[in-house]
């Protein structure tokens, strides 16, 4: 059986519950603004306001506005031969194509050259038997091939990078520090 209580007891009784629960949602709150605080923080190069530090993401590299995290540093890739004349502009707003086997390569350029581009969308280079469009050296291609020298060059409207996540990160690199 239940005890009989008044109304003043219940009443004083919700307010507790409330109050309770208040101050367990406050600590929450200010927990998790602190944690964020602390956990997003990355020192940066005071001249360039270019973050020097990795972070769980990946390394940072704050292109046209947007920071955008890659596999690599800068520094750590910057002894790989980037050969291309194209440039940001040969990108912004137009569809590109990418031919690799490797979806680290694929997803590491569409997350970061994607978010300037029209669109993209995985094809195959010449005759594929894949269901991706067959393209050529006539569009936005991206094409990635495996190899022990890392390196990056250009034929027509065609970027070949040879090697691994490294090349990539190079090739993006070179085109986005004009962004």
């Amino acid at each position: 059986m239940r005890k009989i209580v008044s109304e003043e007891e219940r009443q004083k009784h919700a307010n507790r519950k409330k109050s309770i629960l208040t101050i367990l949602m406050l600590i929450i709150l200010l927990g998790s603004t602190a944690g964020y605080a602390f956990l997003s923080y990355t020192s940066t190069d005071s001249q360039n306001n270019v973050p020097t530090q990795q972070t769980g993401a990946g390394w940072p590299f704050i292109a046209g506005g947007n920071t955008l995290y890659l596999k690599n540093s800068q520094e750590g890739v910057q002894n790989i031969s980037v050969s291309i004349y194209n440039n940001f502009g040969s990108y912004s707003g137009k569809p590109l194509y990418i031919a690799s086997d490797n979806s680290g390569i694929t997803s590491e350029i569409a997350n970061t050259l994607g978010l300037y581009t029209y669109r993209v969308q995985e094809a195959c280079y010449g005759p594929c038997t894949r269901d991706f469009p067959e393209k050529d050296c006539s569009e936005n291609l991206i094409v990635w091939k495996q190899s022990d020298e890392n390196k990056v060059y250009q034929n027509n409207s065609c970027i070949f990078i040879e090697g691994d996540i490294r090349a990539a990160d190079a090739f993006i690199y070179k085109i986005l520090s004009e962004a």
